[in-house]
């Protein structure tokens, strides 16, 4: 059975980071296990960037890295598809690129293990909806 995550929010007008991860627990120590976790970033000193990753066995995977695809100070909404094969996430904004389909991120470990979802950093979150098709 898949799984449908629809997060809907705005960046602030001067954002860092934020961050959303699937993973198996509510707590930082020990360090949960991160099947997906998603990074949009905004500094100065280098490219803004989307990162998709995951933590497993003690570690960072190698990162996919994106151009940046959320503007500050505009709403969006953030759809994560958790299929049978892996993670599907269409990041819809109302400015350019408006909306992106990121590459398919293939599981690294079962998914089955997720069990929770964390959002962390400059973001302000409107809604979260969770659905199984």
């Amino acid at each position: 059975m898949d799984t449908i995550i629809e997060i809907d929010g705005r960046v602030p007008l001067l954002p860092h980071e934020f961050h959303i991860n699937l993973q198996n627990a509510t707590t930082a120590i020990p360090h949960p296990i991160i099947p997906y976790h998603i990074s949009l970033r905004w500094q100065p000193e280098t490219t803004n960037s989307t990162v998709v990753n995951s933590w497993i066995s003690g570690q960072w995977d190698e990162e996919s890295v994106f151009g940046s695809l959320l503007r500050p100070n505009y709403n969006f909404k953030i759809t994560i598809y958790v299929k049978k094969e892996g993670y599907s996430t269409v990041i819809k904004a109302p400015v350019k690129p408006y909306s992106t389909v990121l590459p398919f991120f293939v599981h690294k470990t079962d998914p089955s293990i997720i069990n929770y979802l964390y959002i962390q950093g400059d973001v302000k979150i409107f809604s979260i909806q969770v659905s199984r098709i």
